[in-house]
């Protein structure tokens, strides 16, 4: 069988191809996003869950066992910073 240079092209294209079709599942296949927000967990009545106290590492108030950071209460820079005492 003589390999001619036609077939050793397609081949290659065929290769590139699934490479790509591969790299490109991998990216978008179903996992949960590291960046989305918390949510908060729910009963099969739709209310709200709270924490089980004799669980210190996990809570099991939030979907994922963690509880959000909070931000903070103003943007930096902002103009409208806490008033001060002036001295008189």
């Amino acid at each position: 069988m003589e390999l001619n240079l036609s077939t050793s092209a397609y081949v290659w294209a065929t290769v590139m191809i699934v490479g790509i079709l591969f790299t490109v599942y991998q990216i978008f296949k179903a996992e949960p996003d590291p960046f989305e927000e918390p949510k908060r967990a729910r009963n099969k009545k739709g209310e709200y869950v709270g924490d089980d106290k004799s669980t210190p590492k996990v809570n099991e108030a939030w979907e994922g066992g963690k509880k959000p950071k909070r931000g903070r209460g103003r943007p930096k820079g902002s103009k409208n910073k806490p008033k001060t005492k002036k001295n008189v």
